[in-house]
């Protein structure tokens, strides 16, 4: 490499400026539109709040309609007052959890089809975010849905759409 094919480092003469206006870019999940989504649960992990406080965190994907392939994340907390939240969760994935102790392994939850309600809230820092409102159990439409999307198959010509 001769002189001329050096990098230039930092000098001052060839340290160009760059701006960037990042500010309608937001962090995180990109907002999914406000309504009932038939979604896929893809991961579920337990977390510590930043309060201290334990909970699961769900990550929902969108599996058809216009916000396919957007991703929602909720939290569930485990305090006592709010484990019902959990519970229904849990019901909507196939496990009875009201008014006992179950065990439950990540594949028991991890590509469960669900409808998905969901509203927009704000955050502690002012900045929109999705809310999953309920979830709901999946009709033999959306497994049928859920089965196509897993395999990378077709969406079943006869789906029919509830949004």
């Amino acid at each position: 490499m001769n002189e001329e094919q050096q990098p230039k480092g930092l000098d001052e003469q060839f340290d160009e400026t760059f701006e960037f206006d990042g500010s309608e870019v937001e962090d995180g999940f990109e907002l999914v539109e406000e309504g009932r989504h038939p979604a896929m649960i893809v991961d579920i992990f337990k977390e510590t709040s930043q309060s201290g406080n334990p909970m699961y965190v769900w990550d929902f994907l969108v599996i058809g309609g216009p916000e396919e392939g957007k991703e929602i994340r909720d939290w569930t907390s485990l305090l006592p007052q709010a484990r019902w939240k959990v519970a229904d969760y849990l019901r909507v994935c196939g496990i009875d959890a009201y008014g006992k102790t179950v065990d439950f392994k990540r594949s028991d939850i991890v590509g469960t089809p669900v409808y998905i309600d969901v509203s927009h809230g704000k955050n502690r820092d002012g900045k929109t975010t999705d809310n999953v409102d309920e979830v709901h159990e999946a009709d033999k439409d959306l497994k049928q849905l859920a089965e196509a999307y897993k395999s990378g198959g077709d969406i079943p010509e006869d789906f029919d759409t509830p949004f």
